[in-house]
């Protein structure tokens, strides 16, 4: 199994997640999905390194 397979297994199973819970919004969705997208772009699969400016730009929410 290759890294892009482990990471669309990842992005799957948290979409099914997201769906499920109803108390998650449009603007969870855009924050986990910059969190994961800055996962990916790192090679990390576990520990991902963030700070808040660039999540906030990644999920297009300007506060």
């Amino acid at each position: 199994m290759n890294i892009h397979t482990n990471y669309y297994m990842i992005l799957c199973k948290f979409v099914h997640i997201y769906m499920d819970d109803k108390r998650l919004n449009v603007w969870h969705f855009a924050l986990l999905l910059a969190i994961l997208s800055l996962g990916y772009r790192q090679g990390q699969k576990q520990n991902i390194k963030a700070i808040h400016l660039k999540i906030m730009a990644l999920s297009q929410i300007s506060t």
